[in-house]
């Protein structure tokens, strides 16, 4: 718990001061106090906690994610953009919530999942 806040707070730091985020919603209650501990130099930023549940774990059944962590020999910090080119034309609402669904098929039926996401493979 302590290092991912650690970590957090080291990709804050590392983004332009209009790059970070104006508050960070924790689906885990024991990251509330590690957070709010490494991030008391960002007094902006609001630091919220939820009970939703969210199915991230789901992002290692895509294999571009998969294999990062299983070749990965050293700590690396890697920002991937889940919702592609959507923002263009859905709301952001709108994007979580298809990001949630597909990530949620995938943690049921992972196989079924990616047909349907790549029917031509």
């Amino acid at each position: 718990k302590w290092k991912t806040a650690e970590e957090v707070a080291a990709l804050i730091r590392s983004l332009p001061v209009e790059e970070q985020p104006k508050q960070i919603i924790v689906t885990r209650k024991g990251m509330l106090d590690p957070l709010e501990v490494h991030l008391l130099d960002f007094p902006n930023i609001v630091i919220k906690g939820s009970e939703l549940s969210l199915p991230f774990q789901a992002c290692m059944k895509i294999e571009k994610f998969g294999d990062l962590i299983l070749k990965a020999t050293q700590p690396e910090m890697v920002l991937f953009n889940l919702y592609d080119d959507w923002l263009k034309s859905i709301s952001s609402y709108t994007a979580f919530s298809r990001m949630i669904l597909i990530l949620r098929a995938l943690h049921v039926n992972p196989d079924r999942t990616k047909v349907i996401l790549k029917p031509d493979k």
